[in-house]
């Protein structure tokens, strides 16, 4: 049975949410008291879930025969991967720094220093919108290329697009 599906549109929601708040820096969002804590849980969630996406990926690609695997299925793959990795960074930037607000006294001087540097870096409005469109981009093209290989390519205009680049 493949419950990719299933699993796959929860991280997707969250981390296409995560992405929009994250670029639209409006006076408005920005404003808000508690939207660090929701872009946090957003991105954290979403990153953890998306490995379960993966995992359940790569469960349904073992259900293809490998006769059906193709370069659309390998790309998709591909950025799932990339996908995975640019929003965990941010993941880890927003965990560091909820870590840090929650424990701080419990955690050395030294190691604490270390942590808020990586944290300020990852955070930064530069770096954290960076990862958001990149991170959206590639959630994008992943989501494409799988509409692709259960729809076909002329469901999405988009798909029509990015199909012949990957095929």
């Amino acid at each position: 049975m493949n419950i990719h599906p299933l699993i796959v549109h929860f991280p997707v929601a969250l981390l296409f949410i995560y992405s929009i708040l994250e670029i639209a820096r409006f006076k408005l969002i920005k404003n808000i008291a508690q939207i660090f804590y929701i872009k946090a849980s957003f991105v954290i969630i979403g990153a953890v879930m998306s490995y379960a996406a993966f995992i359940t990926g790569n469960i349904a690609k073992g259900l293809v025969p490998s006769s059906g695997i193709n370069n659309i299925l390998l790309s998709h793959e591909r950025f799932a991967k990339l996908t995975i990795f640019i929003f965990s960074v941010a993941a880890i930037g927003y965990l560091i720094r909820w870590t840090l607000e929650i424990s701080f006294e419990k955690i050395p001087q030294n190691f604490r220093n270390f942590l808020t540097s990586i944290s300020n870096v990852i955070l930064s409005p530069f770096v954290s919108v960076a990862l958001a469109l990149m991170g959206l981009i590639t959630l994008s093209i992943t989501g494409i290329l799988g509409g692709t290989m259960v729809y076909g390519p002329t469901t999405d205009p988009f798909a029509g697009f990015l199909y012949p680049f990957f095929k």
